[in-house]
C-alpha cells in the first residue's frame, strides 16, 4: 500500500484556468493519435487522468502547476480526442506504452507523474516498464494495478522521490 506525506504549504492565492482555453495538441504515434495539453516551464510533469475523463480534469490546476513544472497532459488512448489506431492496445500495459512513446516523441527522458483514478493503473504499468524515466510520482485517488514487479518499482521510486523531491509537490511514497 502507498502512503503519501503532505508537506504543509503557506495560504496563497490558488489561480486555476478557465476549462477549455488551452490549445490541445497532438501527437501521432504507432498506437494512434494522442490529443494531449501543455503548459508551463520547468522539469516535465506528466499528468494522468482516470475514466471516464479526459486531460480536461487538469486543466483548472494548470495555471498554477505551469509555474512550476512543463504539464504534459494526455487524453488516455480512446479517451477524450485521443483516437486509437485499429490495433492499439487500450490495456493498462498499453496505455504505459504510449506514456513512453508520447514522452519520446517530445524528446523527454524523464518525468515526474501525477495519476488519478483508474489513469493509476495504467501509470504503475509505467513505473514497472520504465523505472529509469521516473523521478518521483504522486497518487491522487488512484486504483491499484496487478503489475509484477511494482513493490520493487515503488520502493526504488521512493529512495529517488527522497533524494531529489521538490517541496512544491508532495512527492514521498513509502511502499509498505
Amino acid at each position: 500500500m502507498f502512503t503519501a506525506t503532505r508537506v504543509p504549504q503557506p495560504p496563497q492565492e490558488r489561480p486555476t484556468m478557465p476549462v477549455g482555453t488551452l490549445p490541445r495538441q497532438q501527437a501521432s504515434l504507432s498506437c494512434g493519435t494522442v490529443s494531449y495539453l501543455r503548459h508551463g516551464a520547468g522539469p516535465p510533469l506528466l499528468l494522468v487522468h482516470g475514466i471516464p475523463t479526459s486531460a480536461r480534469l487538469w486543466e483548472p490546476l494548470l495555471g498554477t502547476l505551469g509555474r512550476h513544472f512543463d504539464c504534459i497532459v494526455p487524453d488516455l488512448l480512446g479517451m477524450g480526442r485521443s483516437r486509437p489506431a485499429p490495433h492499439a492496445d487500450l490495456s493498462s500495459p498499453g496505455q504505459a506504452a504510449m506514456f513512453a512513446e508520447l514522452l519520446d516523441a517530445l524528446g523527454i527522458d524523464e518525468t515526474l507523474l501525477v495519476l488519478h483514478d483508474q489513469g493509476g493503473s495504467h501509470g504503475q504499468q509505467f513505473m514497472v516498464r520504465s523505472p529509469e524515466r521516473i523521478r518521483a510520482v504522486a497518487f491522487r485517488r488512484a486504483q491499484d494495478a496487478d503489475a509484477e514487479g511494482l513493490p520493487a518499482a515503488a520502493d526504488r521510486g521512493a529512495r529517488q522521490a527522497a533524494r531529489q523531491h521538490d517541496r512544491r509537490l508532495v512527492l514521498r511514497a513509502r511502499h509498505r
